[in-house]
């Protein structure tokens, strides 16, 4: 059994994607780039970037939840395991802000 406070952070990473989505789709309709190649290079560092933030929340809630059910790591394992993933995920989102600042740029 998932403990509630893992199902709950895994409907907030669905709800951070669908925003970056949804802001991602806005600025394509508003702003259309002229190059189609770089429209590519720029889904593909956002997804990349989405791919990591994401795996970095979801490792970090599945360390700290494991705890509750079936103790797979140590306590302190498990805190290394989630400040890692944080890190992954600070990663991620910053590669979705390069991503972003790349396509302003290239639809200027």
């Amino acid at each position: 059994m998932i403990p509630g406070f893992v199902k709950l952070g895994i409907l907030v990473i669905f709800f951070q994607v669908l925003g970056i989505a949804g802001f991602y789709g806005y600025l394509r309709w508003q702003h259309p780039a002229a190059d189609a190649g770089s429209v590519t290079r720029v889904e593909w560092i956002l997804a990349g970037g989405v791919g990591l933030l994401t795996l970095g929340q979801l490792v970090g809630l599945g360390a700290v939840g494991s705890l509750r059910t079936v103790p797979l790591l140590s306590l302190r394992q498990a805190m290394v395991v989630q400040n890692v993933s944080l890190l992954g995920a600070f990663a991620g989102y910053g590669i979705v802000v390069i991503g972003f600042v790349l396509y302003s740029r290239d639809s200027a």
